[in-house]
């Protein structure tokens, strides 16, 4: 609920949600509405495709490198090219 996500006050969030239609500027807006969340104030929304988190297979290693760069852009990319 977002009484939790308010209550845990999180740095970061990411979305993977049908629902934005892959609108970034929407989800971000849509989470606008509660600026004391650490992560909405400081702009540390992000979007996820939702087919590549959310289906079981071998895509959810490039799950984890997007998640990773998104939480740590310094490191860059971290897995090796294919």
């Amino acid at each position: 609920s977002i009484e939790e996500v308010v209550a845990r006050q999180p740095e970061v969030i990411i979305c993977s949600s049908m629902e934005d239609r892959g609108d970034l500027a929407r989800t971000k807006a849509l989470w606008g509405k509660w600026p004391q969340i650490p992560a909405v104030r400081d702009g540390r929304i992000y979007r996820i495709e939702p087919d590549i988190i959310t289906r079981s297979s071998p895509r959810i290693v490039d799950a984890v490198e997007i998640m990773a760069r998104m939480l740590h852009p310094e490191i860059g990319n971290i897995i090796t090219p294919r």
